[in-house]
């Protein structure tokens, strides 16, 4: 009697959480504005700027699959092709994706 009440009240607080931390992992903040988001390799990673240059399209593929194979990148690119945001959009969406697993 007693006890299962105790464990159900505990179980659904721990479902509640667990939804909680989930929703946060999302990532998606209204206040972003995220524009667009892509997927490589199964991992979705959001946008916050209305185009994706191609150098940051070839990084965060890069990266992805280094971040899968536990490998280390060298990203090599001049000044103004995005390699500031493709490496925190990559590797932000890295995270989310691999919490999930």
């Amino acid at each position: 009697g007693n006890g299962s009440v105790n464990g159900s009240a505990s179980d659904a607080e721990g479902m509640e959480k667990k939804s909680r931390e989930e929703s946060k992992m999302e990532g998606d903040i209204p206040q972003l504005n995220l524009h667009k988001s892509f997927f490589v390799e199964g991992v979705r990673i959001g946008w916050p700027y209305p185009l994706i240059m191609q150098p940051q399209r070839q990084m965060a593929i890069h990266l992805v699959k280094a971040f899968k194979n536990k490998k280390h990148v060298v990203l090599e690119s001049p000044t103004g092709t995005g390699k500031s945001a493709a490496i925190l959009c990559a590797a932000l969406a890295w995270q989310r994706y691999d919490a999930k697993r």
